[in-house]
């Protein structure tokens, strides 16, 4: 979890730093400018990332058709309760960060009234939320579980986004935006930590590149929405995405309440056959 937790912390500090600059660099060099600095940097990660020593290597990966190994992880994962509950639950927090990148521009310009200086505000509690999340995380990595992480974040995912579309002021939309990035950390985090646990090491990435394209998939609805329901405001899309959430994030529950029951009874059923001897005399 503290491991998890602290990547996490990374990241949203990437997305913090990076949109400040990025405001910097629109006002300074303008568009190709900035587009510019964006490529030039994604450059530059490329060439640190082949810097880097993998010892965890494997051993040496062969060129050829990686079919059956998509469908391993495919049976891997839907064959395990533990990791489809984690896979449905991380595409429920991609979907709220994908509507997020889609709609929050046009729900700041034509709900809220926002000025482009106050945007960035807004749009930067996303990460804001994640952020403070992530370190309260790596603080309680010893007490917070995954399960009680994700139905938490999700039920609070849901909420947060059916709160926001309601915001009429700038204080009212960087509160629940917060929220709403916290809630995407939670569930995050704990599903990230699932995933570790309940896939066997060999499996791990063969797992995570189904589930991030099932994540790329949902990513493309989420976009194509406002061309899909022209003259829609987007404050009525959060709300009907809040439902949505609610939803799945009672779907989350449910599952959760079922796995702890079949575990619950698979414990008696222990219990029962292999009784314990009593107390030693």
């Amino acid at each position: 979890m503290r491991v998890v937790s602290a990547g996490i912390f990374s990241s949203q500090i990437g997305n913090i730093v990076g949109a400040a600059i990025a405001g910097l660099c629109l006002g300074l060099v303008g568009v190709t400018g900035g587009l510019t600095v964006c490529a030039a940097s994604s450059i530059l990660a490329a060439v640190f990332a082949s810097l880097l020593d993998d010892k965890d290597a494997t051993g040496t990966m062969h060129p050829g058709l990686h079919a059956p190994d998509l469908i391993a992880g495919l049976r891997e994962t839907v064959a395990s309760p533990r990791l489809r509950l984690a896979g449905v639950a991380l595409l429920l927090v991609y979907a709220s960060a994908h509507a997020s990148n889609a709609l929050l521009a046009g729900f700041a310009r034509y709900e809220l009234k926002l000025p482009s200086s106050h945007y960035g505000w807004l749009a930067a509690m996303y990460s804001g939320g994640g952020l403070i999340g992530s370190l309260s995380l790596a603080w309680l990595s010893g007490m917070a579980r995954e399960r009680l992480l994700i139905g938490t974040g999700t039920l609070l995912l849901a909420c947060a986004t059916a709160v926001f579309s309601t915001s009429r002021t700038l204080a009212a939309a960087v509160l629940w935006q917060g929220l709403i990035g916290l809630s995407f950390m939670m569930v995050r985090a704990g599903s990230d930590v699932t995933i570790l646990k309940a896939t066997p090491s060999g499996m791990v990435g063969r797992v995570r590149s189904n589930i991030d394209a099932a994540i790329g998939l949902v990513a493309v609805l989420i976009y194509l929405l406002p061309s899909l329901m022209p003259g829609i405001p987007a404050r009525h899309i959060f709300l009907g995405l809040a439902g949505l959430f609610a939803c799945a994030s009672c779907g989350i529950v449910w599952m959760q309440w079922r796995q702890s029951r079949a575990e619950h009874a698979l414990s008696h059923a222990v219990d029962a056959a292999h009784p314990s001897a009593g107390p030693a005399i």
